[in-house]
């Protein structure tokens, strides 16, 4: 018989990555790990800062569900940003 029951993720699961719908000028934006902001003024846009937070990537590698976590992460980072340019 198949176990359909769904596997219990901690929280922050698919969250490393700052979800790009979500992007607005001068407004930082942060994942678990990955953050970003793009700097602008009322005529153009003058620079983009991205962060890592390097003890937190440390925790997420030596988390069990790592794997899993990052591939939803990346996915749902790649969606986010396909949104955001439409």
């Amino acid at each position: 018989m198949l176990d359909h029951s769904v596997k219990q993720h901690q929280e922050c699961y698919g969250a490393m990555l700052p979800n790009l719908s979500k992007v607005r000028d001068n407004v930082p934006l942060r994942g678990k790990v990955f953050g970003c902001q793009i700097e602008s003024n009322l005529f153009h846009r003058r620079g983009r800062m991205l962060g890592v937070d390097i003890e937190q990537w440390d925790t997420c590698v030596a988390c069990p569900d790592y794997p899993g976590c990052y591939a939803l992460s990346m996915a749902t980072f790649a969606l986010g940003d396909k949104v955001r340019n439409i």
